[in-house]
């Protein structure tokens, strides 16, 4: 694999992706970040056996491929980059370069990459605009329950209701104490109901898209 990225959008789908990458040490392969590169458009994707995150950026494919780079220590030597990076690999080792300096780190096998869960043939799907979105979030989410032991019993006061009925979206969130609620009108013939945890709530306002579509097994 080779590719060659503006630092910028490197580093800002590295952002995204960092919810869902592993805390168990540098060698677990739940710690890196999965690169796979074909068509002009790389695919970075992480996945913590509880959250899976893909982003799709653009950049300059020489040479399609995968691999699986550690996120800590990747992301720190981006940070470090300006303008353009070129990163290639070998048999056992990844080199990023740019004018400034060249680094070298090493590659761990794709084939631990645990594979991502799969969709229910028949799913639900809703467009949510962005604005809407990120309103509805913003107003809420403080309310979302942070305390484990409240969580361990109400695991349901650790999410946030996105329910849309008759034209109006409305966000709910509790923290056993407190109760907000957010609602606007949206342009959905849909009735649609899901609880979306934390995290993925926090990660979705990165995303830059007109629409959040958000999917869920009928």
């Amino acid at each position: 694999m080779k590719i060659i990225i503006d630092q910028n959008e490197l580093k800002k789908a590295l952002t995204i992706c960092s919810a869902a990458v592993g805390k168990i040490n540098l060698a677990s392969p739940i710690d890196g970040v999965l690169f796979s590169a074909s068509s002009n458009e790389l695919k970075l994707t992480t996945y913590d056996y509880d959250t899976a995150i893909i982003c799709k950026t653009k950049c300059s494919i020489v040479e399609p491929g995968e691999a699986l780079i550690s996120y800590k220590l990747l992301s720190g030597i981006i940070s470090k980059c300006l303008g353009e990076v070129t990163i290639e690999t070998d048999i056992a080792n990844v080199i990023i370069k740019n004018d400034a300096a060249e680094y070298k780190l090493p590659l761990q096998s794709v084939e631990l990459f645990p594979e991502l869960p799969a969709l229910p043939k028949d799913t639900e799907t809703v467009a949510i605009p962005s604005n809407i979105f990120y309103n509805g979030v913003r107003k809420i989410e403080r309310f979302i329950s942070s305390d484990s032991e409240s969580v361990a019993m109400h695991p349901l006061i650790a999410t946030t209701q996105i329910k849309i009925q008759d034209g109006v979206i409305t966000f709910v969130a509790t923290d056993k104490y407190r109760l907000a609620k957010y609602t606007a009108s949206i342009e959905s013939t849909n009735n649609f109901e899901i609880y979306l945890n934390k995290k993925v709530i926090k990660n979705c306002l990165d995303i830059e898209d007109e629409n959040i579509v958000v999917s869920k097994g009928a």
